[in-house]
């Protein structure tokens, strides 16, 4: 909302506004047109044009569709709710198409799998996902350059506006020698520890960043 200088007071006042005037059309439908297209009044998945729809609303959103797997509804009902879903999705996807993807295959294997999730909390799973695949990236990330994990993971989380917490110490950790040994060709020592962060920021970084939401 932010981006779009669109405030919360704002969001608010039209969600007061839709409410008000969605009663007002349910009391007053004439009884006589009986083909008139029926009002949407699952306000949870209406559409909001172009605000950003965030990361914690679509969460919200598969926890409900997961609540719901095991009542009674239709199949047109159940697709309306997935594809709507899909929808935001792809929506969020052309800012974040990196977490975009995940939430994607989470929304697929919930369809395909959905007694997995039962009396589960869709939101735990779904960032323990996320988390892991971040960890994935700081994994692959140390054992290339043999630094300690949780080191590297320190600096990631820490990362402010194109700067490490503690660029010299992450250095300091490295270990040069075992990576001599390991690697065919080495990069020089006098090169070994700016390729090294030049990779923490512009290969690490841009690939975990999405995830962290």
């Amino acid at each position: 909302m932010k981006d779009n200088h669109f405030s919360q007071e704002e969001y608010e006042d039209y969600a007061a506004v839709y409410k008000n005037v969605l009663a007002e059309l349910k009391e007053d439908k004439p009884e006589d047109k009986v083909d008139d297209e029926p009002i949407i009044d699952d306000y949870e998945l209406v559409a909001f044009d172009k605000i950003k729809v965030d990361y914690d609303y679509i969460i919200d959103l598969i926890s409900g569709f997961v609540d719901s797997l095991g009542e009674v509804e239709s199949e047109a009902e159940y697709n309306k709710k997935l594809n709507e879903i899909k929808e935001i999705i792809a929506a969020y996807s052309e800012d974040n198409s990196k977490l975009g993807s995940l939430l994607e295959s989470i929304l697929e294997d919930i369809v395909n799998n959905s007694e997995k999730y039962e009396n589960q909390d869709v939101s735990v799973i779904i960032n323990q996902m996320r988390q892991s695949a971040i960890d994935k990236e700081i994994r692959l990330f140390s054992e290339k350059w043999f630094v300690d994990f949780d080191d590297v993971k320190y600096e990631a989380y820490h990362f402010k506006d194109g700067k490490l917490a503690n660029e010299s110490k992450l250095k300091e950790k490295a270990d040069y020698a075992a990576y001599k040994e390991a690697i065919d060709e080495p990069v020089k020592k006098f090169k070994f520890f700016s390729a090294m962060i030049k990779d923490f920021k512009e290969d690490l970084m841009p690939e975990i960043a999405p995830l962290f939401n």
